[in-house]
């Protein structure tokens, strides 16, 4: 069993903190958690049917799925397939998911309604006997929330700028006047430091298109990771933490008239 290399957890905020909200117009299209490891767990065929029982209650639908990688051999330069299995848990809903592979585990949802329940489900995966042996071999956490503004949703002029919507530090050339009306596509990329040197945001912002709809919509994408000989139990400081600095982020990333429009509600 290893112990981790990091440091004592920093706490520095990066973003201005804010206070806790829900949004009666939820922009939030999905959030995700994914747990690396640097060495493949096994996955025994009895381990996994213990696993399959213990989240019965609440995820009692399984699939066996199998991850292909092609991979070419230094010495005979040959290309080698392999694949190896992934075990994915949904709710009745199948609106959220589990998954185990042999080098990673991870929960995602596109019903988020607070952090607690979401958590709340990942542990079930995360504190399961099979997992908590893993402690010492996480090579990586990170937690991604994905945002997409719709102005149709706001109930407010489809041409709406996105100046008004946004932090001016994200539009960019929307507030170019020549650029502005005829621009139907822009994704940028920032990685921005959180204090230690193996702590990130990559930060993806820019113009989508609703499938259905085809309304220009704009996405704020933030993915935050830790990377290192992690501990188990210091996976949920960061987690924790991660979750406290996307709330400031997307408060950061749009203007009051926004923030409005979603209409916030304080938390009791």
């Amino acid at each position: 069993m290893c112990s981790s290399d990091l440091p004592t957890l920093l706490v520095v905020m990066i973003f201005p903190e804010q206070k806790r909200v829900h949004f009666k117009r939820n922009p939030l299209k999905e959030v995700s958690i994914q747990i690396n490891f640097h060495e493949a767990i096994d996955l025994p065929t009895e381990s996994v049917i213990l696993l399959k029982e213990s989240l019965a209650r609440s995820f009692p639908w399984s699939e066996k799925k199998e991850s292909k990688e092609v991979n070419i051999n230094a010495d005979t330069g040959k290309v080698e397939n392999k694949s190896s299995p992934v075990y994915e848990f949904y709710d009745n809903n199948r609106e959220n998911i589990l998954f185990v592979s042999s080098y990673a585990i991870g929960l995602r949802t596109r019903t988020y309604t607070n952090w607690e329940s979401f958590f709340k489900n990942f542990s079930l995966l995360f504190d399961a006997s099979l997992i908590r042996e893993c402690t010492g071999n996480i090579s990586r956490i990170g937690l991604r929330y994905q945002d997409v503004i719709e102005r149709s949703a706001l109930e407010i002029d489809p041409t709406t700028p996105w100046g008004e919507l946004l932090n001016p530090s994200l539009t960019g050339l929307f507030d170019c006047d020549v650029i502005s009306k005829n621009l139907t596509g822009n994704m940028t990329q920032t990685v921005i430091n959180l204090g230690d040197k193996n702590e990130f945001v990559k930060l993806q912002t820019g113009i989508v298109e609703n499938n259905i709809t085809k309304e220009s919509c704009f996405i704020i994408d933030s993915d935050f990771s830790v990377s290192g000989r992690i501990a188990h139990d210091r996976s949920t400081d960061y987690l924790s933490r991660f979750n406290t600095e996307a709330r400031n982020l997307f408060r950061w990333s749009i203007s009051d008239r926004l923030f409005e429009l979603l209409q916030p509600v304080d938390y009791e």
